[in-house]
């Protein structure tokens, strides 16, 4: 190793690799992907680094880290990492989503451009604005849990923190986020700390025992507690329920501008909310095909509109042209808001189709199978006999012409 620093404010620590081949940790190889489009990462590996690698997601990986480095729409999801977690810089749309992130005492390892970098959370966001970390469970993440620095907006969903060093969720110079349906215990800083965040709602969170209070605020404003109905669940809080709906009779003061009028007093009304969050799937409309008519061994276009709540992470068009008794899938393309696949060398008969959507957290949706004809005659034929009427008209028209004169 050579040029070793330290910063601990930043907390972050680096060291160069002169070369990068045959870097292993562990004894397992890293997965180093570079100026790549659309890439899927499942191999054996013990940790993956993305670098220029939009449109791609990690999936299933059982290691030690997996990180992205300028990279829009991207996804890090269902997958197992110990001794490291998930770390995103730069990324625009970046999802980290179903994933156990166990034992990180004190590093998480990432590899750019010949440096080590050691970020120390369970996952860290970096400058990644419309941000969605969302159902993972973090365990002994020895420096804290979830750290966002300077992402706009971000939103924290339904994570389940156990055992975190420091502070379990951590926002830092960002706004218009929202943090809710979180689960949070046995914590040694602040279940959640806000520095320099603005326009943030935190409500339906559990924040339990913690080794300092609840809530750390530094130079925040316009922070929202509640959704109007229900705040959050406070260590702390000793307020009374005498009509046992589940809120506190009495407001949870965290300072002077920053109160909770609807504490709670159990985990009621955060298990119910997170048991009906993700269970949303996908959107898919305005599903055409074309062009019209659509050719014997021509290729066929099929777009579609897909939203989802938790971001579109997979399309897939399946087609048939044998009546529904055999299925081909091919994988759609984001482009320009539209998702796209291409059916090509169609045969005579007709199309069969229909369109698979997942979003980030897993929940998928299916259209419904439609159905369009393919003419008989192809391209060839179908030039062929406009050369041959075109041939006939010239020659009706010197016919005509001879006769004339």
């Amino acid at each position: 190793l050579d040029g070793f620093s330290f910063y601990w404010h930043n907390k972050f620590v680096n060291a160069r690799i002169l070369e990068f081949e045959n870097v292993t940790l562990d004894g397992v190889p890293l997965g180093l992907y570079q100026d790549q489009e659309s890439l899927t990462v499942t191999e054996s590996i013990s940790g993956a680094l993305l670098i220029n690698c939009s449109n791609s997601r990690v999936e299933g990986l059982d290691g030690n880290f997996a990180t992205f480095f300028h990279s829009n729409n991207v996804i890090i999801r269902d997958c197992t990492f110990s001794g490291g977690g998930p770390g995103l810089v730069y990324c625009n749309n970046a999802t980290v989503s179903d994933c156990r992130i166990t034992d990180t005492p004190f590093v998480n390892l990432t590899v750019y451009n010949g440096y080590i970098w050691f970020g120390i959370t369970g996952i860290n966001m970096y400058s990644c604005d419309n941000a969605l970390i969302a159902n993972n469970k973090l365990n002994n993440t020895g420096r804290g849990g979830i750290d966002l620095f300077h992402s706009i907006p971000s939103r924290i969903i339904g994570n389940e923190i156990r055992n975190s060093g420091i502070d379990a969720i951590m926002l830092w110079m960002t706004r218009d986020a929202t943090v809710t349906g979180n689960y949070i215990n046995n914590t040694w800083g602040h279940s959640i700390s806000l520095n320099q965040v603005s326009r943030t709602d935190i409500y339906l969170n559990f924040f339990g025992y913690t080794g300092n209070c609840s809530i750390g605020i530094f130079d925040s404003s316009l922070i929202t507690w509640h959704d109007d109905t229900y705040g959050n669940y406070y260590f702390e809080y000793n307020g009374l329920d005498e009509n046992g709906d589940g809120i506190g009779d009495t407001p949870f003061e965290i300072n002077s501008e920053n109160i909770d009028p609807y504490p709670l007093v159990d985990r009621t009304h955060i298990n119910e909310y997170t048991s009906s969050v993700f269970v949303s799937s996908p959107e898919i409309s305005n599903v055409t095909i074309g062009p019209n008519p659509i050719m014997v061994s021509g290729n066929a276009t099929v777009n579609a509109t897909i939203v989802a709540e938790f971001v579109v992470s997979k399309a897939i068009l399946s087609f048939s042209t044998d009546g529904g008794t055999s299925w081909t899938n091919v994988t759609m393309t984001f482009k320009s808001g539209i998702w796209t696949a291409t059916i090509e060398n169609v045969e005579a008969g007709s199309i069969q189709y229909k369109i698979y959507a997942m979003d980030s957290i897993g929940n998928w949706a299916v259209s419904d199978v439609e159905e369009v004809a393919v003419s008989f005659l192809d391209v060839l034929t179908i030039g062929t006999i406009v050369g041959v009427v075109l041939v006939a008209i010239i020659a009706i028209a010197v016919v005509l012409k001879k006769k004339s004169g």
